[in-house]
């Protein structure tokens, strides 16, 4: 039979097995499918997502928004001894009504995400050892994700180029060097961002992101971790205006993983030195002090009962400038984490963000079978400093007599495997309720806000 013909075949017996059947199989791969030689791997995965705003929180845009987002992503690998190469294409399209704003976190249509040479060797240094070496185009998640990600639900996905190094001694410690040049996503205006119009990527030269890990597993007792870390980010102006950052961020993060019946907890600190600048403007020529710090704290417990539901409380406080004339920053900067998972879906939504906030939150996890599960929360959010701005709706009271209470979110997430491993449906809603200074602080009165989206992975 045909590679073609397999393939087919294969996904139709998929798709006809009953469910119970389908959840005892391992997950359907292509690579499998075609037989592929052991050196060789190749996977595949495609998601499309509608999501509708109702209302705007924001002051650059009115109405409701609507947006059709599409993700395709294509992964080969190959393996000789101890070398490695890999090759990731990525092609993400938005489809919009004309009031929705867009920007790079929307759309990067047909593009390299990944394309490096890598070396993944044992006993390097000493027996039981382990070391990776990855060199090119990359993604990368440090950590706990809140200062550098791998994008998971927003449709574009950080790049950079450079090398990652890991080294992982035989007790599971590991200690990890990174090297590496954001890429700008193009296009990066909105007209060509509605077209989809396809440009290629450009790393960007004028500016530089390294770092350091080291991770200790079991520190107290199993299923426990800590982390200390310190990233640097350093950008000059050049072809691409920028803040002229010039920031080394600091910090640990110290968790003990959810399991049945006892607490569980993540507790994370950073700390924020150097320079900045206001705006990226050519004439903006002021470097500023840059003083900033965040800090996240959970503690959680999982009961063991039908649905292993687990409740969680969470805080988190990122600083902002609390007085934006004297001529220094305070306002945290995330650079490329990701937020999502703390503060709910992006997108067209992205109502908050790890800047110039003061949040505390509930969230109930839910698990009723193997193929289900899904989560519900609720956060009150206040500015940290209430002269600054409210970053993602560009919101400001700069004499501060708006207060600090921004409003409070209501989120949900259901999601299902209706293949594991293969198909999977996850719909969401996110509910704004707008405080005072949402209120106080702008021309006309904020609205509540109503976010609603479905979308369909499939995974081959």
């Amino acid at each position: 039979m045909l590679p073609v013909s397999r393939v087919v075949v294969s996904i139709a017996c998929l798709v006809a097995l009953e469910p119970s059947a389908r959840a005892e199989q391992m997950p359907w791969r292509v690579g499998n499918a075609l037989e592929l030689p052991q050196w060789l791997t190749l996977d595949a995965e495609s998601r499309i997502r509608f999501a509708h705003l109702t209302s705007q929180y924001r002051t650059s845009a009115g109405g409701s928004s609507s947006a059709l987002s599409m993700r395709s992503r294509v992964s080969a690998s190959v393996s000789a001894n101890a070398f490695r190469a890999g090759l990731e294409l990525l092609d993400s399209r938005v489809y919009s009504s004309s009031e929705t704003p867009l920007n790079t976190t929307h759309g990067n249509p047909v593009d390299i995400l990944q394309a490096y040479l890598g070396v993944q060797t044992s006993s390097f240094i000493r027996f039981g050892d382990e070391l990776k070496l990855r060199a090119g185009r990359l993604t990368m998640d440090l950590g706990s994700r809140r200062l550098v990600a791998r994008n998971r639900y927003r449709n574009t996905i950080n790049s950079f180029t450079g090398v990652d190094i890991e080294w992982k001694n035989p007790k599971r410690h590991i200690a990890r060097f990174f090297a590496l040049v954001p890429v700008r996503r193009r296009p990066e205006d909105p007209s060509s961002l509605r077209r989809n119009q396809i440009k290629l990527d450009k790393e960007n030269l004028d500016a530089f992101l390294a770092g350091v890990l080291y991770s200790v597993p079991s520190l107290i007792e199993e299923n426990t971790l800590l982390e200390v870390f310190l990233v640097s980010l350093t950008e000059t102006d050049g072809k691409q205006q920028s803040r002229n950052r010039r920031i080394f961020t600091p910090g640990f993060r110290f968790m003990r993983k959810p399991a049945p019946n006892r607490i569980d907890g993540e507790l994370e600190g950073m700390l924020q030195v150097g320079t900045t600048r206001t705006t990226g403007a050519n004439s903006d020529t002021d470097d500023l002090d840059h003083l900033a710090y965040f800090a996240h704290a959970e503690v959680g417990y999982t009961f063991s009962a039908p649905w292993q539901p687990r409740l969680a409380f969470q805080y988190d406080f990122a600083s902002g400038d609390r007085n934006p004339n004297d001529g220094k920053s305070n306002r945290f900067d995330t650079l490329f984490g990701a937020r999502r998972f703390d503060f709910g879906p992006t997108g067209i939504y992205g109502a908050f963000a790890r800047t110039n906030i003061n949040t505390p939150g509930l969230r109930v996890r839910l698990a009723p079978t193997s193929a289900i599960d899904g989560f519900v929360a609720h956060r009150l959010f206040w500015l940290a400093a209430k002269r600054d701005t409210w970053t993602t709706s560009g919101l400001q009271d700069p004499t501060g007599e708006s207060g600090r209470f921004i409003g409070q979110q209501i989120e949900g997430r259901a999601r299902f495997q209706i293949v594991p491993g293969n198909v999977r449906l996850e719909t969401g809603a996110a509910y704004f309720i707008p405080g005072s200074f949402a209120k106080n602080a702008a021309t006309s009165p904020t609205e509540t806000a109503l976010l609603f989206y479905t979308q369909l992975v499939l995974t081959i």
